[in-house]
């Protein structure tokens, strides 16, 4: 038979196979040294799913979105000059921060100014010589500007954001964990200066936190399975030595898989983040199995190495199967069209088979270099210990109450089944943070106080250039806002209407009444103006395609 050549084989090379086992664990201990966090993680989404071709499509449009990181504090003084002068510095040194493209917040708004000459409007930065002005002056200014309601203050004006876009490119990589950080210590040092409480938000310090958090866990959650799985093997056979090895053989499953997630060119991700328990936790049964079925024989035989062959003969192909069916159960998931899927299915496949090859090969190997006595096989006694009782128990249940066992099952598989009708699906952003967590009590922070922070974005399109200006285009994308915010979850929106009421508030000398979408006889001077700005001064470039045939509506959720 194949597996009693397998078996002698394995104990006739057992120096080689040891020697190879040494040296492709020392390989691949060096390329699971490079296993790197994956900062931006991989689509979820088939590429043939309308919602992912949507997405693509507005980035291209429009640009990446998600780069903006919210600073918050609440304070009924957010034009007291000592607050005031603290959130200008703040302000400043974060826009000089690499990385960081631009900051906008109440230290630092624009507004349009109407000029006559030239009919067009010209942006000014009203806040460049806030030591020559007076705050309180500014501050009435700001408020009327309904522009920015919601946007940079509250609707009672008791708290502010400061909105931090941040370079898209340096999120694709480690660096936005550094820059995150910095921005962080800097907000930390404001809010120690000025001793209020400051709240950080947005997507990008949601998926930084996120991706920190993964670090941690892959560690602690490897640590744990190793603790767990060496008390149970204590709990089966109350010696070092089938502890240990076991463990050893485990922990260098785990270092395969990892060296072939680096050759295969994958990164860490929240699910591949369980590959190290995940493979502690298949590898140590396999061990178990194979120590125990080794007393055993030995106690039949007393011959060390008729035992080993018994052994390796009779669990291989048990393992094998075993093994292979657990592999296949991950390896499905390969012909998802989930990036994120794919990537976890092939390396727990892969991984399984890994531990099992080296559980079968080197576990055997190393008990024949044990004497029987390191392991304690001794003959048995008529003393049990409490997992044989166990054990017994439920072999006479098994055998003898068959209808309870039938009964039982029954109403497990019926629970189980109300239990499945009940599951729903959600994709909140923080489910991965408990409720403790500083980030989640920030989010609703920014819920409380200015309806949300985080975008759900609309990507509105016409037929024909230019038409997303047209009037009758401006009052449908007016109706769809205000039909989104009857929603109590939604917030201030963002979007070419937005700048147009402006723009019509400009035109008008600044009277916020006029803060409205214009009508017919008004809409023919307010967009000449607006087209005899130029590109600097032109706000509605960020809300429209290069075509003017698309535009964004953006809400804070």
């Amino acid at each position: 038979m194949i597996w009693i050549r397998v078996s002698e084989f394995i104990l006739k090379q057992r120096n080689y196979l040891l020697a190879l086992f040494v040296v492709i664990s020392a390989f691949a201990s060096w390329k699971a040294s490079e296993i790197k966090i994956a900062f931006n993680p991989g689509k979820i989404l088939p590429s043939t799913d309308s919602t992912f071709i949507n997405y693509q499509n507005f980035k291209q449009k429009f640009g990446e979105d998600g780069t903006v990181m919210v600073v918050g504090v609440k304070t009924a003084d957010l034009f007291e000059p000592t607050f005031y002068q603290n959130w200008k510095n703040l302000h400043q040194r974060l826009e000089k921060t690499t990385g960081v493209k631009q900051v906008l917040s109440i230290a630092g708004f624009v507004s349009l100014k109407k000029d006559t000459i030239n009919k067009s409007f010209t942006v000014f930065n009203n806040t460049k010589k806030t030591g020559e002005l007076n705050l309180d002056s500014l501050g009435k200014a700001l408020y009327q500007l309904p522009f920015y309601q919601g946007i940079l203050y509250n609707d009672n004006h008791t708290a502010t954001i400061m909105a931090v876009t941040l370079d898209s490119n340096v999120l694709k990589s480690s660096a936005k964990i550094a820059l995150v950080n910095d921005i962080e210590k800097q907000v930390n040092e404001f809010e120690s200066k000025q001793k209020v409480t400051v709240h950080l938000s947005g997507l990008p310090y949601i998926k930084t936190v996120l991706s920190s958090l993964v670090a941690k866990e892959f560690a602690l959650f490897f640590g744990l399975s190793i603790l767990i799985s060496a008390f149970i093997l204590w709990l089966f056979f109350r010696k070092i030595s089938s502890i240990i090895y076991p463990l050893i053989l485990v922990i260098f499953g785990v270092v395969w898989s990892l060296a072939f997630m680096v050759l295969a060119g994958y990164d860490i991700t929240l699910l591949t983040g369980i590959i190290a328990p995940l493979m502690v936790i298949i590898g140590v049964p396999n061990s178990i199995l194979i120590i125990n079925s080794y007393r055993f024989e030995y106690v039949k035989t007393r011959n060390q190495r008729e035992s080993l062959l018994a052994t390796i003969q009779k669990n291989t192909l048990t393992t094998f199967i075993a093994n292979l069916t657990t592999a296949i159960g991950f390896g499905v998931l390969y012909f998802t069209d989930s990036n994120v899927l794919q990537e976890f299915g092939i390396t727990a496949a892969v991984g399984v088979m890994l531990t099992w090859l080296i559980c079968v090969c080197v576990l055997p190997v190393i008990l024949s270099f044990l004497a029987p006595r390191v392991l304690k096989i001794t003959l048995p006694e008529n003393k049990m210990d409490v997992v044989t009782l166990l054990l017994n128990w439920v072999t006479k249940v098994v055998l003898n109450q068959q209808r309870w066992v039938y009964g039982f099952v029954t109403v497990i598989v019926l629970v189980a089944v109300f239990g499945v009708s009940k599951l729903k699906t959600n994709g909140f952003v923080v489910d991965d943070l408990p409720k403790s967590n500083k980030v989640y009590a920030d989010l609703k922070f920014f819920e409380n106080t200015f309806n949300g922070v985080l975008p759900l974005e609309f990507d509105i399109a016409t037929r024909k250039g230019n038409s997303i200006i047209k009037l009758s285009t401006l009052n449908k994308i007016e109706t769809l806002e205000k039909t989104v915010k009857e929603n109590p979850a939604f917030g201030k929106s963002i979007s070419i209407n937005s700048a147009i009421k402006y723009a019509s508030q400009t035109f008008y000398n600044g009277k916020p009444e006029y803060y409205r979408v214009p009508n017919q006889m008004e809409a023919g001077f307010i967009l000449a103006y607006s087209a005899n700005s130029g590109k600097k001064n032109n706000m509605l470039k960020n809300f429209v395609d290069s075509t003017k045939s698309s535009t964004r509506v953006t809400f804070q959720m």
